[in-house]
C-alpha cells in the first residue's frame, strides 16, 4: 500500500470521479500527491480561492494491485506527449482520449514562490499556465494565457466588434454541444446590443434566414467544436456560397486550427472560415522562414511541432516585455507599444497586449486573434491589437 494525498479546504471521504473543472492538467477528475507538502499548498490555496472552509488533507490508500483492469495513461517524467496531453485537456481540445487513471507530474505548481519575488523592479512573467489565482494580487506579475472564462469574453468581445457589423450570426445547435459557454454569453451581450441573430437546430435548412437576411452574410456559429460539427458546418457555409458568392462565413475554435491548415484547408476557404485562437504560426511570411532558418542554424534541428510553438513563443514575449520596459521602464504594464521601437515589432506567432486583472493585482494577455481563410485562397491574421 501506498499513501497519497488531496489538498482541500474540507476533509473527502468519498472522492467524486467526474466533478471539478475540466480544464485542468489531466482533465476532469479526483487529483492526489504523492508530496504531503504539496497537497498543504494545494490545501491553502483552494482554501483561500473558496474563501470558506480550513486547509485540510486527506489521506487515502494506493493498492497498485487492485488496478490492473483499469485503462492507465503513465508518465514517468515531463516529456513532449505529456506536455501535449497537458495542453489539450488546458485547453479542452476535442479528440482527448479518456483513461481511468493518469499517473505523471503536474505541471509546476510553485506559482506562490515565483509570485513572491515579484516587485516593480522584478517582473515575473508566467507563459505557459491560465491557473494562476496569484495574479488577482500580485501586481508585479505577468500572466501570458488568458483564463477560460478571459478567453470567452475575449472572443464574444472580438466576435461582436470585428464581425457584427457585417455579419448576421447564426447559432447552430448540435447534439453534443461543449462549447455553450461561449455561445450563450455571446447571445446575451447581442441581447444587450439590441443586435439580431438566428438560432436553428443543425437539421434543419439554412436557406429560409439566407432569404431574411440579404443585408449581411450570415456568420454560422456552432455550440461544439467537435472534429465532425467543423466539417458540417464547412460544408453548410460552402453550400449557401456555392449557390451565391458571399452569402455565408463560419466562426471556428482553436481546436480546428491543425486540421484546418492542413487537410481541411480547402473547406475553410470555400466556407470563409475565421478560427478564433490566441496564437497563430504563419510558415510563410519572410520573418516567419528566416526564424526557422536561423533556429536550425544554431540548434541544428527544426522548430518543435507544438502549439503554441515554444521558440516564437520566447521571441515574441521578449519583443513585448523587454521592448515595453525599454520603453516604459519599471512602469512597463497595460501601455501600448511605441511605434517604430522593439516592442512595436510584428510579433512571429504571439499578440501580447496585458489588461490589469483588478485593483492591486497583476496583469493577463488580453490578445486574441481570428484566422481568416478567405474565399480567394489567402490565409490573414484578423486582431483589435493596436
Amino acid at each position: 500500500m501506498k499513501l497519497l494525498y488531496h489538498g482541500s479546504n474540507q476533509i473527502v471521504d468519498q472522492p467524486l470521479l467526474l466533478a471539478g473543472r475540466r480544464h485542468l492538467d489531466f482533465g476532469q477528475g479526483f487529483y492526489l500527491t504523492s508530496s504531503p507538502e504539496q497537497a498543504a499548498k494545494w490545501a491553502q490555496l483552494v482554501a483561500r480561492r473558496r474563501n470558506v472552509g480550513r486547509p485540510t488533507i486527506s489521506v487515502f490508500e494506493f493498492d497498485k494491485e487492485r488496478i490492473a483492469t483499469l485503462k492507465i495513461l503513465l508518465f514517468d517524467r515531463p516529456s513532449g506527449a505529456w506536455l501535449d496531453f497537458v495542453v489539450a485537456n488546458r485547453k479542452e481540445l476535442s479528440g482527448i482520449r479518456r483513461y481511468d487513471l493518469v499517473i505523471g507530474p503536474v505541471y509546476p505548481g510553485h506559482f506562490g514562490e515565483i509570485s513572491s519575488i515579484a516587485t516593480r523592479e522584478t517582473k515575473v512573467l508566467i507563459p505557459f499556465s491560465s491557473k494562476v489565482t496569484q495574479v488577482a494580487w500580485v501586481p508585479n506579475l505577468f500572466v501570458i494565457n488568458a483564463s477560460p472564462e478571459q478567453e470567452v469574453a475575449l472572443s464574444v468581445n472580438m466576435a461582436q466588434i470585428a464581425l457584427a457589423p457585417t455579419h448576421h450570426f447564426v447559432f447552430i445547435q448540435y447534439g453534443q454541444a461543449n462549447r455553450t459557454t461561449f455561445t450563450e454569453t455571446l447571445k446575451k451581450n447581442l441581447i444587450a446590443n439590441k443586435i439580431p441573430y438566428s438560432s436553428i437546430p443543425a437539421s434543419l435548412s439554412l436557406d429560409e434566414i439566407a432569404a431574411k437576411t440579404k443585408a449581411k452574410k450570415l456568420l454560422l456559429i456552432a455550440d461544439s467544436d467537435k472534429p465532425e460539427t467543423m466539417k458540417d458546418m464547412a460544408a453548410k457555409s460552402a453550400a449557401l456560397n456555392a449557390k451565391k458568392p458571399g452569402t455565408a462565413a463560419m466562426l471556428g475554435f482553436s481546436a480546428w486550427m491543425e486540421t484546418a491548415e492542413s487537410t481541411e484547408r480547402q473547406a475553410m476557404h470555400k466556407a470563409d472560415a475565421y478560427i478564433m485562437t490566441t496564437d497563430w504560426f504563419c510558415k510563410l511570411t519572410e520573418a516567419s522562414q528566416k526564424f526557422m532558418n536561423d533556429y536550425k542554424r544554431w540548434f541544428n534541428t527544426n522548430l518543435l511541432e507544438s502549439k503554441p510553438r515554444m521558440a516564437p513563443l520566447g521571441y515574441d514575449i521578449a519583443l513585448r516585455v523587454i521592448g515595453g520596459m525599454g520603453d516604459y521602464g519599471y512602469d512597463f504594464g497595460e501601455q501600448a507599444p511605441r511605434p517604430g521601437t522593439v516592442a512595436a515589432t510584428t510579433p512571429l506567432q504571439s499578440e501580447i497586449q496585458f489588461m490589469k486583472v483588478g485593483n492591486g493585482a497583476g496583469y493577463m494577455n488580453k490578445s486574441l486573434l481570428f484566422v481568416h481563410f478567405k474565399p480567394d485562397g489567402n490565409i490573414v491574421k484578423v486582431s483589435l491589437q493596436k
